[in-house]
């Protein structure tokens, strides 16, 4: 009777103990999960976060190029040019108009006689850009 006593108190034992590893384990699969579940959600959140901000800037930026498209549009000396020399003023222009958009690179205007104007950063030229300009102001 006494062996019987120990062996039913050992299975119990057993039985508790193997309870207590299946809860266990349990636990550390539903601590994996969760933090898995956050983890994401947080690069979720983050990125929501960066989005907007990229969306916000970027807006800025089309509705200032957007106003700067609408004054340079109605701006006189921009209406015909004939000569050479109405350059000048149309140049000091759109370099005024770069210093204001510095998320701007060039501006480009055609004319409805052909000719067109480009003015850009510096900056912004490779190194075979910059000797060809280079080159032409030294000519011109």
């Amino acid at each position: 009777m006494h062996s019987r006593m120990l062996s039913f108190r050992i299975a119990i034992t057993g039985a508790v103990i193997a309870f207590i590893a299946v809860l266990a384990a349990c636990l550390i699969v539903i601590q994996i999960v969760t933090f898995d579940a956050s983890a994401k959600a947080a690069a979720s959140a983050g990125m929501d976060a960066a989005s907007a901000n990229t969306l916000g800037r970027l807006e800025a930026d089309v509705a200032a190029l957007s106003s700067l498209v609408r004054i340079l549009a109605i701006h006189p000396s921009l209406a015909e040019v004939d000569e050479d020399s109405e350059f000048d003023g149309i140049v000091a222009l759109f370099k005024a108009a770069l210093r204001e958009q510095p998320q701007t690179d060039s501006i480009h205007v055609g004319f409805e006689n052909g000719r067109w104007l480009q003015a850009r950063r510096l900056a912004v030229l490779d190194r075979s850009q910059r000797r060809r300009l280079e080159g032409r102001v030294r000519r011109g």
